[in-house]
């Protein structure tokens, strides 16, 4: 044992990737000297099996080994929650003991050896205890030198070890009663605040993920809830856990209070989050109050960068000022969901790119594997590399999927006249990229866009030798300065006339929202508005067929349908949109949908058969499931109920006619997915233990309202995420046309195609070559059909698919494209 413990700190020291003296001066090092030496020196002295060994000094790494052990355990986790302060308490007990231990030892060994006195156990363990009390009644005293340096150090380590770990334990017993104390800051890190109501176990976790996630822990983020409320007993548990411990801090305070600003250290925050109540019933209130909080912030600490979230778009007008960027969750929710409408599982895909999800242990089909290597994929951005100045955006693009599996699916053009950037999906091979672009791209870590940034022009060209793919012409481009005669730049102005016209009495327009907001999405409206409830109420929907129908229940879908109309959108994706509640349009619904062709209510309750079945349920090529209300009430743990019953009362109409029909389901609570995998017979034997792999979710048939919130955690790391989220919802204003007509530059979409003929069966990879090279398209992933060999039963979302992939008939591919060309 004691070669191997050599041979080990041997190795360790000679492979140490960091600092290597700090190996070989750590503590370990120095119990393997003391314990090894003598033993391989008595190999080779004449009686050296008298030597002695102090063997006990090893019994410091147990301490060591029970740390490891209880970080272990957290980072696995458990169904039962672990208690931090019986950690503190384990952890201080081992210390005491073997401080005792390693003291009794010491103490017996020296003074047999010099002064010739033979304490026995329990007199040793006497004067051990005796001595770390600082009691010392005498009666006990070492007699030799040895002995009395032994009693010194013992009295050494006990007085600077001993404190600070009762203190630490004494600290952990107090943040169980979590609200008191302050903020002190190390100046370590990145210090973000969050301010809200923080009751919910699951949205505080969403939060620790969103900003703490192990791949973007780089820059040592460090975060600091201040809550209006005391948290939960399971809040404080999780908080409490070594993976948080040292890196979040809990506060219970207002805002509005400068005391409590100033206890959560404002003023050296990188960011401060705010948070609007979710569950609140007065939203519009709650809106602001969260404006208050704003300016309060603003106020103590003005340099601070704030985000605030909130209930209504229009709240953004009284804190567009002072805050760095708003979210309003419901306008993503309804574009996402209408996209989804759309273009099957473009919100799943879009969302996995937002959602920081782990991979799973195991995979019980095939299927799994493929989406699972999807959805680990992320949004990152970075200073586009000097090798690529000058060149074709989708071919470069096609490029660095080739070498490295990242899509480079946008850019943020700088505009040099005005000293700023625009923000353009796939510009396509029209445009060529300029020394101070920002790329964004699509990869499963930083790692590869750190390799794409640090590319060197040799390892460039080098890399292009080994391509086999490349045309000549291509060749010569990628590594020519000069333009190709490939890819002559052509004149495309990006105004509306470019959009798709298919009734002379629908035009291209911003449509009024019924609120005040600075910008709407550019949609196909018509030109004589309908201003009659009675033209846009029906009796009967069974009449229409291909239609999308959506039992909406109180919530505004006034996103929903901007997006439904999207001014991209083509005439064969153009639906007649019918409304199915339990109320007709009011006068403001009248005023704001009017302006909208082909959309039409019935009145009457979705989860009603006969009301499904009048507004045309068996006809329709879409449904969508909105949730109930707009709000939630604090804790109602039945808050999807209705939703499901719904879905669950169309599913049973369709049996009979279409059960292959596409419904799309609003979520409120993550936990309730599982809920809508109970009612469906394929996926009622193997529950997904993550909503994210739920195969209903895979396949885009469910939207969890909650995994938005992951949006509005990302903008801290990505400033243009919300804007790019909007373009891949097809949400553009008329300045984003007006900016794209300026720089010359085409505006694509995302959608999907069917995999060309002579690319079935064929990789992956020589399709996003003649897409993105021949084309200008880049292709994001695939969209896959049920199939029997990876044993899926629903379609699902496999995003950037590595390039080996072979790919079928019944694939979709997720491009971005000009889809009006």
């Amino acid at each position: 044992m004691t070669c191997e413990n050599i041979l080990s700190r041997l190795l360790r020291i000679a492979f140490a990737q960091t600092n290597r003296w700090s190996v070989i001066l750590s503590l370990y090092t120095f119990l393997d000297l003391v314990t090894g030496v003598p033993v391989i020196s008595s190999l080779f002295l004449t009686h050296g099996q008298y030597l002695y060994v102090p063997y006990f000094l090893r019994s410091i790494v147990v301490v060591w080994r029970i740390k490891r052990a209880l970080n272990i355990r957290m980072d696995l986790g458990s169904d039962k929650p672990y208690d931090p302060l019986l950690m503190k308490l384990t952890l201080l007990v081992a210390y005491i003991l073997i401080i005792v231990y390693n003291g009794m030892a010491a103490f017996q060994y020296f003074e047999l050896m010099f002064a010739d006195k033979n304490y026995n156990l329990i007199e040793s363990f006497y004067f051990t205890i005796i001595t770390v009390s600082t009691v010392g009644y005498g009666d006990i005293s070492p007699s030799s030198i040895p002995g009395k340096f032994v009693v010194i150090c013992l009295i050494i380590v006990v007085l600077t070890i001993l404190p600070g770990l009762i203190s630490d334990t004494i600290d952990t017993l107090n943040q169980k009663k979590a609200g008191g104390g302050s903020y002190r800051n190390n100046k370590e890190g990145n210090l973000v605040v969050i301010c809200g109501v923080f009751d919910h176990l699951q949205r505080v976790k969403d939060i620790l993920n969103g900003f703490l996630h192990q791949e973007r822990e780089a820059n040592g983020t460090k975060l600091l809830f201040l809550g209006r409320e005391q948290p939960s007993m399971q809040i404080k548990v999780l908080l409490n856990t070594p993976a948080y411990k040292s890196r979040v801090t809990f506060l219970q305070g207002s805002v509005l209070d400068t005391q409590d600003l100033q206890r959560a250290s404002i003023e050296n925050a990188s960011a401060v989050f705010i948070l609007s109540d979710r569950d609140t019933e007065d939203t519009i209130e709650e809106d602001e109050n969260n404006t208050l909080r704003t300016w309060a912030v603003h106020i103590h600490a003005p340099h601070v960068p704030i985000y605030t979230y909130n209930h209504h778009p229009f709240t953004s007008t009284n804190q567009q000022n002072v805050t760095t960027q708003t979210i309003c969750p419901k306008e993503y929710q309804q574009a996402l969901i209408g996209y989804n409408c759309l273009y099957r599982g473009s919100a799943t895909l879009i969302l996995n790119l937002l959602y920081n999800s782990q991979p799973i242990d195991k995979y019980s089909e095939p299927w799994q594997a493929q989406y699972d290597d999807g959805s680990g994929n992320e949004i990152y951005s970075g200073l586009v590399n000097p090798n690529f100045v000058g060149k074709p955006f989708a071919l470069i693009s096609w490029y660095i999927y080739q070498e490295f599996q990242a899509v480079l699916f946008a850019v943020n053009v700088y505009v040099n006249r005005l000293k700023a950037h625009h923000l353009v999906l796939n510009p396509g091979n029209c445009y060529e990229l300029g020394p101070n672009d920002i790329c964004y791209y699509i990869s499963q870590g930083p790692q590869e866009i750190q390799d794409i940034s640090k590319m060197t022009q040799s390892e460039f060209l080098n890399s292009l030798k080994h391509i086999n793919y490349l045309t000549p012409s291509e060749r010569d481009l990628l590594t020519s300065p000069h333009r190709s005669s490939r890819y002559p730049k052509y004149q495309r102005k990006s105004n509306v006339v470019e959009f798709p016209k298919f009734n002379s009495d629908i035009i291209v327009g911003q449509p009024q929202p019924p609120y005040e907001e600075p910008s709407t999405p550019l949609c196909h409206l018509l030109k004589y508005p309908i201003n009659a409830a009675d033209q846009l109420v029906l009796d009967d929907a069974k009449f229409m067929a291909g239609h999308v129908l959506i039992c909406a229940g109180f919530s505004d879908p006034f996103r929903l349908i901007c997006t439904l109309r999207a001014a991209h959108i083509t005439e064969s994706e153009h639906r007649q949109i019918v409304i199915l509640r339990s109320s007709p349009p009011s006068e403001t619904e009248l005023k704001t949908l009017g302006v909208f062709a082909d959309i039409f209510f019935v009145i009457g309750q979705r989860r009603s058969e006969k009301d499904l079945i009048r507004a045309g349920i068996l006809s329709a090529s879409r449904i969508i499931i909105l949730r109930k209300n707009d709000f939630v009430q604090k804790h109602d743990e039945y808050v999807d109920t209705s939703v499901i019953m719904c879905n669950q009362l169309a599913r049973r109409i369709l049996k009979q006619h279409d059960e292959s029909k596409y419904i799309i389901v609003e979520i409120v609570e993550q936990s309730n997915v599982k809920l809508l995998q109970a009612s469906d017979h394929h996926s009622k034997h193997n529950f997904a233990k993550v909503f994210t792999h739920a195969s209903s979710y895979a396949s885009g048939e469910v939207f969890v309202d909650c995994s938005i919130d992951h949006l509005f955690y990302q903008g801290y790391h990505n400033e243009a995420i919300m804007k790019l989220v909007r373009l891949l919802c097809g949400l553009r204003s008329q300045k984003d046309l007006a900016f794209d007509t300026q720089l010359d530059i085409t505006s694509s979409y995302l959608c999907y195609i069917q995999v060309p003929e002579k690319f079935v069966g064929k990789a992956y990879d020589a399709l996003y070559r003649e897409l993105a090279a021949e084309q200008g398209i880049v292709p994001l992933g695939l969209f896959r059909a049920s199939d029997s060999d990876l044993g899926n039963t629903m379609p699902f979302v496999f995003c950037n698919p590595v390039p080996a992939i072979l790919l079928r008939a019944d694939d979709l591919v997720y491009v971005l494209k000009v889809t009006f060309d």
